[in-house]
């Protein structure tokens, strides 16, 4: 009873935050973590102890499959190396500086205890970028590279975190048999969550029932995540690769009423998710606070802040070489990709909030080793871990945004509508797959009395003189014409014609209109 009071309570918490973040202009999920840091401090409160398998496993794989499912596809394949680039080579990287800079600040811990902190802070966070850029109006390719990083690096990070642990937990290494585990554990992850989305697709083609098609999605996140953790492969990357196959297949497997009803649903599922997982990153310094002395605390708050600037440094060091290098050694990538504007570099370089994963891991070092003694410097993991997560997603989040426009990097709105010229050629799919009609023996006079509807709709001179009918068979021929319309507007999408965004801004256009017509006809069938 207790649970479900401090979940209501962190619930009715978010609200008034999110309000204040609005008002104050600062990012969304700094203003929940500093408000759950408030509260941290009320004295009724209970002490929050996480248990690092419900972070992971309740709060991880449905956001993860949010952000994978929004994720356009073809920019994503198109930044593959960048992304890859960032998502592996650098949390690589960043745990072998962070592993080395906390060997040279505390020496008395063990190389394998320095690296696993390395792995803990080295990845970004996904939930955290995702609330950070939404309210960002930055290049797309921009957005697509990061958030692209967060969906993966999770899974190189905990990869290497769990190398790591079971090297101080045996005392043993093996750098072949580590890169053998790194391979198998994030690629069988991706393959199998690309299979359960596959399987999941199938089985949304028969179901025809809205309710049922939006349950089947959320227990598809935590499916393929356990599914893929149960057999010792990356929950992450299996979640990651069911979003993506999902949001590939989703305008031609669900209904326009499925993908309205279920974009409600999720967005308020993501909403609480974010509000409760950044608060209770903020309710957790209790748990940190008492875990030290207070004069152990503040030294460590220090070597803290110390290893988020290294953290910073190496990612803001590694994103110029990684994005130059490339094209000065290799002419082709040149050719096809010109160096990207070095005002970008400085923008992703920044971007490197921690969050809610680097806790769960750093919560999750067992507290003793196969001997019995404790694990040696687990408090002190923990607390190192809070303050780089505090200092990244506090610091950088908050200043990101002056930082773009500083640097004029935000996206320019754009005036007019940009949707314009693809909306009027999906109706005049419409208007052609009517206008094949109108001299047909059954339906010509009916079609005869649509065109100058759809003549309108497609920017064509409509034909005068139209009779009346009976209006059942004009709404069926309307949604006929609707149905052309969303084939020649999913054609124009797989011939990469359009992008993702214009398909869903049309294709949201388009259910609201059918379920309009829908309803009607119901209404006049007495259904």
């Amino acid at each position: 009873m207790q649970t479900l009071s401090l979940v209501l309570l962190l619930i009715a918490a978010s609200v008034p935050l999110a309000l204040l973040a609005r008002w104050s202009n600062l990012p969304y999920a700094v203003a929940l973590v500093l408000g759950g840091m408030a509260l941290a401090f009320v004295p009724f409160m209970p002490r929050v102890a996480l248990d690092p398998q419900l972070v992971l496993v309740l709060f991880l794989p449905p956001l993860l499959q949010a952000g994978a499912f929004f994720m356009p596809w073809r920019p994503f394949k198109a930044n593959l190396r960048p992304i890859l680039l960032l998502a592996i080579g650098l949390v690589a990287c960043t745990t072998a500086a962070i592993g080395l800079a906390t060997r040279w600040l505390m020496p008395d811990l063990p190389w394998a205890v320095c690296f696993a902190l390395g792995a803990i802070v080295s990845p970004p966070d996904a939930v955290a970028a995702t609330a950070v850029l939404e309210s960002m109006r930055l290049p797309k390719r921009i957005v697509v590279v990061l958030e692209g990083e967060s969906l993966v690096n999770d899974a190189s990070g905990l990869i290497l975190y769990n190398i790591a642990i079971a090297a101080a937990l045996t005392g043993m290494f093996s750098w072949s048999e580590a890169g053998a585990r790194f391979v198998l554990v994030g690629g069988g992850g991706a393959i199998l969550g690309a299979a359960c989305g596959l399987a999941v697709v199938r089985g949304l083609r028969r179901l025809h029932e809205p309710m049922l098609e939006i349950a089947v999605t959320m227990l598809l996140a935590y499916a393929s995540y356990i599914a893929a953790d149960r057999i010792g492969l990356s929950g992450v990357l299996s979640t990651v690769a069911a979003g993506l196959v999902l949001g590939w297949h989703a305008p031609e497997t669900m209904s326009p009423q499925t993908r309205i009803q279920a974009k409600a649903a999720w967005d308020v599922l993501v909403f609480l998710l974010n509000s409760l997982v950044f608060l209770l990153i903020g309710l957790s310094l209790n748990e940190v606070a008492t875990r030290v002395a207070p004069r152990a605390l503040l030294e460590l708050a220090g070597i803290g802040l110390l290893l988020s600037l290294v953290a910073i440094v190496v990612r803001m060091a590694w994103v110029f070489p990684a994005a130059y290098l490339p094209r000065l050694l290799v002419p082709a990538i040149r050719r096809r990709d010109p160096y990207p504007p070095w005002r970008w570099l400085v923008i992703i370089g920044w971007t490197g909030m921690r969050g809610v994963v680097s806790l769960a891991a750093a919560l999750a070092i067992p507290a003793t080793l196969p001997d019995g003694s404790p694990f040696p410097g687990r408090d002190a993991v923990l607390v190192l871990t809070f303050v780089v997560i505090l200092i990244t997603l506090v610091g950088q989040a908050t200043t990101l945004g002056p930082l773009i426009r500083r640097l004029g990097v935000a996206r320019p709105g754009g005036g007019g509508d940009a949707h314009a010229p693809h909306r009027l050629r999906i109706a005049r799919a419409g208007l052609a797959a009517m206008t094949a009609k109108a001299d047909d023996p059954l339906e010509g006079a009916i079609v005869r009395d649509l065109l100058p509807e759809l003549s309108l709709r497609a920017g064509a001179s409509p034909r005068q003189g139209a009779q009346a009918i009976e209006a059942t068979a004009r709404l069926v021929l309307m949604l006929e014409a609707r149905a052309a319309e969303r084939a020649e507007l999913l054609a124009l999408h797989r011939s990469a014609e359009i992008d993702d965004d214009t398909l869903r801004v049309l294709q949201e256009e388009l259910d609201l209109e059918e379920l309009r017509l829908r309803r009607s006809l119901a209404a006049m069938r007495g259904e």
